[in-house]
């Protein structure tokens, strides 16, 4: 055979379609992998600046909504019970029991747990309407678990103490760490503290609001009071408290409005849950006690629901 003849046999024994005649199989074809989507970076919580343009969560269905106690706010947010905004004057105002009445380090925030599941609190964000690096008052919620009914305080803490001598004195948390236990001085509830070093970072008393984000920084729960130039922040649920001098304004019930606490039917400064509880007749009744003091944090009775 010449040559040329076999190259020519050759040739039309080579590939048709991608296959030897002769039923060999040839290299496939390289194919470019798909493009890998970039990854969403990690959010830091309480990093992200709360705005009013901050996207909120969708709106609550009727089937997110708790129907046993009609909590304004949906399962796992935690709900803004009571602040102190203005600390009266006199020792009597003293709200952390640390002796010494303080204008800013005595104010606080009460929130509670109104769902009948434990709430994770980790990245929730209490703000003010100053702006970041600006004076803004701010605090975030290290990893703790809010059981059904559960109460947390968080105080300014500026120039504070804690319960000198007492059994609470030692189980207060931070941003950094949960606190060990309830706390007996409160109530039973969870105390934390902002430490915050400047008297000028607190609420103002003639207007402002406490901002609750959870922790991708979206709002949540907004109570607010007052006048201010700044836009009340778009978050699920806003409120608005009274001005109130001389006490704290909480709600009157888990879905009620907002009240001066001296206008509450509250337990006596020192009792325990336990005999608040005790002291109703039935939880569909809130207990018939003496007018309490200007504010009492950490109590917070569900059995007065509406």
């Amino acid at each position: 055979m010449s040559s040329s003849v076999l190259v020519t046999w050759t040739a039309a024994m080579v590939l048709a379609g991608g296959v030897w005649q002769s039923g060999q199989p040839a290299s496939p074809p390289k194919i470019k992998p798909p493009p890998v989507p970039k990854k969403h970076p990690a959010v830091e919580p309480g990093d992200k600046p709360v705005t009013p343009d901050t996207a909120k969560p969708p709106p609550r269905t009727p089937e997110a909504q708790d129907a046993a106690n009609d909590s304004p706010v949906a399962f796992p947010h935690p709900l803004i019970t009571e602040v102190l905004y203005a600390v009266p004057t006199g020792e009597t105002a003293d709200a952390n029991r640390d002796g010494t009445r303080h204008a800013a380090g005595d104010e606080f925030v009460e929130l509670m747990n109104p769902h009948d599941r434990p709430i994770q609190l980790r990245g929730y964000t209490l703000t003010d309407r100053n702006p970041p690096k600006k004076g803004q008052l701010k605090f975030t919620f290290p990893a703790m678990e809010l059981p059904p009914g559960g109460v947390v305080v968080v105080f300014n803490g500026c120039e504070q103490g804690w319960g000198k001598g007492e059994q609470g004195e030692t189980i207060v948390g931070d941003s950094a760490r949960a606190p060990k236990a309830a706390n007996p001085n409160f109530h039973g509830a969870f105390v934390l503290t902002m430490k915050v070093v400047s008297s000028r970072t607190s609420w103002s008393n003639s207007g402002d609001y406490v901002l609750l984000s959870d922790s991708a920084g979206n709002p949540v729960h907004c109570v607010h009071w007052g006048e201010f130039a700044e836009p009340v922040p778009a978050a699920t649920v806003v409120e608005k408290a009274p001005i109130a001098s001389k006490a704290s304004v909480q709600r009157t019930s888990v879905g009620g409005p907002f009240t001066s606490h001296s206008d509450l039917k509250a337990p006596k400064f020192g009792a325990t849950k336990a005999e608040t509880e005790e002291a109703a007749p039935s939880a569909a009744e809130p207990p018939a006690l003496e007018t309490g003091v200007a504010f009492s944090p950490g109590w917070f009775s569900v059995s007065g629901k509406k």
